[in-house]
């Protein structure tokens, strides 16, 4: 059966509340799925309900946007524990310094002709939502100067991206500090869109920090997503990686559909193998893949 293992809610900066996701899910027939919000394990609590109700799998998730470098690193933690109050503590002074790094981006766009007033971007966002380049972008959208998928597509590539020129960077959490903050939140390291780093040496330094996984399997947008998805499997084959995938679901915001990417089964079945392996490494107290599991 599918799975999709990379996921964002209106807990974060997709459309879809985390119970519509589910129920969608749930029709496509897909077995698992993982809510991974940015900066947030908000929407994580209520997909596990309603996927209990509803005969879906949910792995509890969540993707950190960090630096290395001087590159955008994005990692997602799967199996973290929804109650830790020390990743909701450091998850809550990130979403205030990405509301902040996101009012410079505004105050960025103007200079350059995009004049969109801050509170039209707030009021794309959800309450509790974390506000990232998709509301940005729709706030764009919506004050008339985007009227296509190619002018969304080259605003985004213009301005919006790493280097673009209204590109404020996020320079308050390093990678090492985010794989440190998902360990000692029980969770399972996973470098995000690999190709999206633009850059194999770095990654390979990244991976070699030791007991992190790679998104293998992941719905890049346009031509080379077969070659790219080819490239990280064998990488990961080559490495003795743990692979995962996912679609980067964002409801509406994107044009992917929940469980449109091809991912094997089997990367459930090797997530959960790694985690029970690193748990003995990493993690002080036993049982808490059980008491992960029985919640899901």
């Amino acid at each position: 059966m599918p799975v999709d293992l990379h996921i964002h809610t209106t807990a974060s900066d997709g459309s879809a509340t985390p119970t519509e996701v589910v129920e969608t899910a749930a029709k496509l027939g897909l077995s698992t799925i993982s809510i991974t919000d940015h900066e947030s394990i908000e929407g994580c609590l209520e997909a596990s309900l309603v996927g209990r109700r509803r005969g879906v799998q949910v792995i509890p998730g969540v993707e950190l946007l960090t630096t290395h470098r001087g590159r955008e690193v994005h990692l997602l933690g799967y199996f973290v524990d929804m109650n830790s109050s020390l990743l909701e503590g450091r998850l809550k002074k990130l979403r205030e310094q990405r509301n902040t790094v996101a009012q410079e981006t505004v105050e960025r766009l103007k200079r350059y002709g995009i004049n969109v007033k801050w509170d039209q971007v707030q009021n794309v966002v959800p309450e509790n939502g974390v506000i990232g380049k998709n509301h940005i972008l729709h706030a764009i959208r919506e004050a008339g100067y985007i009227q296509t998928r190619i002018q969304a597509v080259e605003i985004l590539r213009r301005y919006l991206s790493q280097d673009g020129l209204a590109y404020v960077e996020f320079s308050q959490h390093s990678f090492t500090d985010a794989v440190e903050l998902i360990r000692k939140a029980r969770g399972v390291p996973v470098v995000a869109h690999p190709a999206l780093i633009r850059d194999d040496n770095l990654l390979q330094e990244l991976l070699g920090l030791g007991d992190i996984g790679l998104e293998v399997y992941y719905y890049y947008l346009g031509d080379q997503r077969e070659e790219w998805v080819r490239r990280y499997e064998c990488m990961a084959i080559d490495n003795g990686l743990l692979a995962t995938g996912g679609t980067d679901f964002h409801g509406s915001y994107a044009p992917v559909r929940l469980g449109q990417m091809n991912v094997p089964e089997k990367v459930v079945h090797d997530l959960i193998k790694f985690y029970e392996n690193i748990s003995k490494k990493y993690f002080s107290q036993e049982g808490n893949f059980d008491a992960i599991t029985n919640k899901i």
